[in-house]
């Protein structure tokens, strides 16, 4: 779901950017430093020219009307086969009992933002990715301890590796200058001694 929450954040950008995807599959999502995103953008197309039927047609909605909703239908029909496996009866409503082993999200509310992204008809599915992400985003369960984690301060960002070297090098710097300012010292004494 967290994979699906971070890719519905991309098609989003893509969709205020008057842009439509038009083939989302799992072989067209990759990981780049660990975090998914949408690849192979060749038949990408703005909305005012999505009348052609191009895409997967595993994934293209049943009615071939390939708009944002279609690009919604296909996120819904990825996060199904996330969940419930390629291929499994049921589809769009998916058995979650057998392999759902996280309290965090509601069962029921993710079965039905798949429900109505995979819808048959073009009216209801959803018309954007944020609104998809929208509702996929209120499927979290409140519980006390996801009350407090909430105000745990976000890991930080690590800093880019030349930035990383610089602060290493300033560090080394600094537990050296007492034994810099010893040998200063020892230079003074020794020429203050011999002279």
């Amino acid at each position: 779901i967290e994979i699906a929450r971070r890719l519905l954040q991309g098609l989003a950008r893509l969709h205020d950017a008057g842009l439509v995807h038009r083939d989302i599959k799992p072989s067209n999502i990759v990981f780049v430093d660990q975090r998914p995103k949408l690849a192979d953008i060749g038949i990408v197309t703005t909305e005012a020219e999505t009348g052609q039927a191009l895409g997967t047609p595993g994934y293209m909605p049943p009615d071939r009307v390939m708009d944002r909703t279609a690009d919604t239908y296909a996120l819904g029909k990825v996060l199904y086969e996330m969940l419930a496996g390629r291929g499994s009866p049921g589809f769009p409503i998916p058995p979650l009992d057998r392999r759902w082993n996280n309290s965090r999200w509601n069962r029921g509310r993710v079965s039905r933002v798949i429900a109505r992204a995979c819808s048959d008809a073009r009216e209801d599915r959803y018309e954007s990715a944020a609104a998809m992400l929208n509702d996929l985003e209120q499927c979290v369960e409140l519980t006390m301890d996801s009350l407090f984690d909430e105000l745990d301060e976000p890991p930080a960002e690590p800093p880019n590796p030349t930035v990383r070297e610089a602060i290493q090098l300033g560090y080394t710097l600094l537990r050296a200058l007492p034994w810099i300012f010893g040998i200063i010292a020892l230079l003074l004494i020794i020429s203050l001694i011999s002279g």
